[in-house]
């Protein structure tokens, strides 16, 4: 069974509200199980979060705090706060690169600065931007980080370069261009609000971003090339894109979504590339998706796993859904009580993994600093002391990867390869004792498909018990409420009949009934640990 569930950062301005528990009261990030089964799973506690300030690992949170110099990093898997690291200074927005364990830190000073969590190195890039580095985008293949700012620049910085170690010329100060932008897009003439890109190679891809001035532009992010150039009919706080970059979503100051179809403005490119005109597209404000409540500004977006339904985070303290393929608001998930600045979407529990991670990173190293200014070994550009804390997940090797063909294993190896020959002996015995092996290798698959049918049919079963649990609470409640009433409609005529207040009559039955309807379910508890 698939579980969907997304995490949410509030910034904690107001007092908690009294509809959560006191376990919650001083929680700031939390996890909530969208589907099957709605409602809150974990709570992660003494946390303000600023938005695009939040970043996601498959094995921890890190939260940078409001108005601090501070970001407080958690252990998904323990349910706890793991670590405090401070920082030279404020952090305006955050974003994680999982497959280099780096996380990337958005500064006051228009740097950007880059962690890694497996060792501890910290890389500061140059001062790109004349204000903070206010949102944070990576590419899907890691090749390169895109940063906003309100000085109305969006810097396109590469992640490779960013992270090699610096050669032995550029240790004596030669290198002036290892921490600098490889361009920098300034079509722009008011701050950048918004900013995501596609899913397409390097080469390929574009980005999107939208700045104060309700103005949006599409460009290729190799050659800084604007495509496409959007008026929205209100200024864009966040914007996220379609998994296969048909539409790209945009939320409004004023709490609606405005969404924009790329593969129809496709089709027009094609009409219009024969005319030599280029226009700009504009969206009227009858084409936002407009909220049913005062909901606030949307400061944060993300797409369900099938792209069927959109989620916004507002500052009134509500997640809404969407539906996307009617355009329409769909109902309130939750209310957390506290502005949402931030929600990301968590990968479905259940799902398999088409890439495998080689390892896992327990625990975070926490920056040192002393890793910049130590002495580089006379052949490689490497620091003393730089080393790696990682957990393997399994047996890994270069000769592992896919390109390494059976000539280049031998060219690393000494001799034969140890997988060269274990494939040679396998053969062999496949060979001899196929049938056998074959017949063994289907009974141990039958044997796990046995079992998984066995833990389904539980978890039916066990879904099914509480499904009527709470169909009997609740008949038992209504049973309840009719008698109490009943009770209260004869008092209400014996008063009357004996020239007495009714309505005073009434009075002790109704405050029966009002708490038989207060009364909440209190099976589904969460893990606040």
């Amino acid at each position: 069974m698939l579980i969907e569930s997304f995490v949410v950062a509030t910034s904690a301005a107001h007092k908690a509200p009294q509809h959560l528990t006191a376990a919650l009261k001083d929680v700031g990030i939390f996890q909530y199980e969208f589907q099957p089964q709605p409602g809150l799973r974990h709570g992660f506690k003494k946390s303000s979060v600023g938005p695009n300030c939040l970043a996601l690992s498959k094995s921890h949170i890190f939260a940078a705090q409001l108005d601090k110099a501070v970001i407080n990093v958690y252990s998904r898997e323990k349910i706890n706060q793991e670590a405090t690291v401070p920082f030279p200074e404020r952090v305006r927005s955050l974003a994680f690169v999982e497959d280099a364990a780096v996380l990337i830190l958005g500064t006051d000073s228009g740097k950007l600065i880059l962690w890694e969590v497996a060792t501890g190195r910290i890389v500061t890039s140059s001062a790109a931007h004349l204000q903070a580095v206010s949102s944070l985008h990576v590419s899907p293949n890691n090749d390169y980080v895109l940063s906003g700012s309100p000085d109305a620049t969006v810097c396109v910085w590469s992640l490779p370069l960013l992270l090699s170690f610096p050669s032995r010329s550029s240790a004596f100060g030669d290198d002036t261009t290892a921490g600098a932008p490889s361009r920098t897009f300034s079509a722009h003439r008011s701050g950048i609000t918004a900013l995501t890109c596609g899913h397409s190679r390097a080469a390929t891809n574009f980005a999107i971003s939208a700045s104060e001035d309700k103005t949006c532009y599409i460009w290729h992010i190799e050659t800084g090339e604007i495509i496409r150039t959007i008026l929205l009919p209100s200024a864009a706080l966040c914007a996220t894109l379609d998994p296969v970059d048909r539409a790209v979503y945009f939320g409004s100051e004023h709490g609606g979504i405005m969404a924009v179809n790329i593969q129809s403005l496709a089709a027009k490119e094609e009409t219009r590339r024969a005319s030599g005109s280029k226009p700009a597209v504009e969206l009227l404000s009858k084409d936002i998706w407009a909220s049913t409540s005062q909901l606030g500004a949307i400061n944060g977006m993300a797409l369900s796993y099938d792209a069927t339904c959109l989620l916004s985070s507002h500052t009134n303290g509500a997640v809404v859904q969407w539906d996307v393929a009617k355009q329409r608001m769909g109902s309130e998930v939750f209310n957390f009580g506290q502005p949402v600045t931030n929600i990301q979407m968590l990968r479905p529990q259940g799902l398999a993994e088409t890439k495998p991670l080689a390892y896992v990173t327990p625990a975070i190293v926490k920056p040192k600093l002393e890793l910049n200014n130590l002495d580089y070994g006379r052949t490689s550009s490497v620091p003393i002391g730089y080393s790696l804390h990682l957990s393997l997940t399994g047996a890994r090797s270069l000769t592992d990867q896919k390109g390494f063909d059976s000539e280049l294993e031998c060219m690393t190896t000494d001799g034969w390869s140890d997988r060269m020959l274990d494939d040679a002996v396998h053969a062999i015995e496949s060979a001899v004792d196929g049938p056998r092996q074959d017949s063994d290798a289907q009974a141990s698959k039958t044997e796990k498909l046995q079992e998984e049918v066995v833990a389904l049919k539980q978890q039916i079963a066990l879904m099914s018990k509480v499904e009527q649990k709470r169909i009997d609470r609740t008949f038992d409640k209504l049973r309840r409420l009719e008698a109490v009433d009943a009770k209260r409609k004869q008092a209400y005529f014996d008063a009357k009949n004996q020239g007495k207040d009714g309505d005073a009559a009434m009075k002790p039955f109704d405050k029966e009934i009002n708490q038989i309807r207060a009364e909440t379910p209190d099976d589904d508890e969460m893990d606040t640990s």
